[in-house]
C-alpha cells in the first residue's frame, strides 16, 4: 500500500515524458521570446498602463 499515485507504469515512460515536455516548453518559450522582439504590438497592447516604457519592457522581457 505504499504506492504513489503518479508512479509510472513503465520505468522509461516517466523520464521520456518529462524530457519531451521539457523540450516542448523550451520551444514555446523560445518562440514567445522571438515574437516579443519581431512582433511586439500584441504584447504592448496587453501591457498594463501603469508599466513605464511598455515598448522597452516588452523588448527587454523578450
Amino acid at each position: 500500500m505504499n504506492q504513489h499515485i503518479c508512479e509510472p507504469t513503465s520505468p522509461w515512460l516517466f523520464p521520456f515524458a518529462r524530457s519531451l515536455l521539457r523540450w516542448l516548453f523550451a520551444l514555446v518559450f523560445v518562440f514567445a521570446g522571438y515574437k516579443h522582439i519581431t512582433a511586439p504590438d500584441g504584447f504592448v497592447a496587453i501591457t498594463p498602463r501603469w508599466v513605464p516604457l511598455p515598448d522597452f519592457v516588452v523588448w527587454a522581457t523578450g
